[in-house]
């Protein structure tokens, strides 16, 4: 009996036809799963661009570069999200709460995305450092940052706001750089109780144009607040905390006018949160909307934070 052996093309063969089997089986057997099977796109603007990968797992976004979200990901509102809650937590069950701070400065605001922008329009424009951003600070979310510090510091909070460059020279590294720059302040300013992040989300720029809130005939950016959990941090935050004083604001926003707010996100990373147990990352709108829409709902935002903190002597 004579036995056959396969050639070195032969053995291709049949290594290319078993991946496709097992690849059409996987997509077969997914299809009915959630959309978490989508976890294999690039992190980064910076990512995409050096790797020319505009087309990889790209069903709900095609253009040239991807938008970055407040943890370094592609937009939540594009992807599936990983978000999960905790397991022994109802994060339902959670109820607002109000909190009294003291000392010679209770906020100090941040930016780890320093040049989110967002979407030019007639009298709004920019000199574009990448997509829906710039480094002009009078019209990125370094400019929602101060208007917050203003708006808090007339109902009586003491306020440092924040304007570094935390991107470069890696977009994806810029958590490591606001650390230390959240580290250098409570070193400085121990008695700062409150640390808020400020960004801007992704969205489609075509569709997403009228995802506002109307307050008196005035459209308003809607708000999200995003909490990490630390997953694969020795050091992490705390979660609960953070997320009750997030839920308590969220409320406090949706109190003013429904529909405020977004459902806040529940995140495996850290995002700085570990510095304290108050810090607050909130995406004021995405860039679909305008840089005045963006400023028109900080006022409220800065409403809801008083609606639940109170500063003592």
């Amino acid at each position: 009996m004579k036995t056959r052996k396969f050639n070195g093309f032969g053995i291709l063969v049949v290594f290319c036809l078993t991946i496709f089997v097992c690849l059409v089986q996987s997509i077969v057997s997914g299809a009915d799963a959630s959309a978490s099977m989508f976890t294999l796109y690039p992190t980064t603007e910076e990512t995409v661009k050096k790797e020319n990968l505009s087309s990889l797992l790209l069903p709900f976004y095609s253009g040239e570069t991807l938008p970055v979200t407040a943890d370094g990901n592609v937009s939540d509102l594009l992807y599936p999200s990983e978000e999960t809650s905790l397991d022994d937590i109802d994060l339902n069950a959670i109820e607002a709460t109000t909190y009294e701070i003291a000392g010679s400065v209770n906020i100090l605001i941040y930016h780890t995305h320093t040049t989110e922008a967002y979407r030019m329009d007639g009298t709004y424009t920019y000199a574009a450092s990448d997509n829906s951003r710039t480094r002009e600070n009078d019209k990125n979310v370094v400019a929602v940052g101060e208007e917050l510090k203003n708006q808090l510091e007339s109902m009586g909070f003491s306020v440092l706001h924040d304007t570094t460059d935390h991107e470069p020279p890696k977009l994806s590294t810029a958590y490591e750089r606001s650390l230390t720059t959240m580290l250098a302040y409570q070193e400085q300013y121990p008695d700062i109780d409150i640390f808020i992040d400020i960004h801007r989300d992704a969205a489609d720029v075509e569709e997403d144009q009228d995802d506002v809130v109307v307050i008196n005939g005035v459209r308003c950016a809607r708000l999200m607040f995003v909490v990490g959990r630390g997953d694969d941090y020795e050091d992490k935050p705390d979660f609960l905390s953070n997320y009750t004083f997030a839920k308590s604001v969220t409320l406090a926003l949706e109190s003013i006018q429904t529909n405020f707010t977004r459902a806040i996100r529940v995140k495996k990373g850290r995002y700085n949160q570990q510095v304290s147990n108050m810090c607050l990352l909130v995406e004021v709108g995405h860039n679909a909307n305008t840089l005045q829409e963006a400023m028109s709902a900080v006022p409220y935002l800065a409403q809801a934070i008083a609606g639940v903190v109170s500063v003592v002597a």
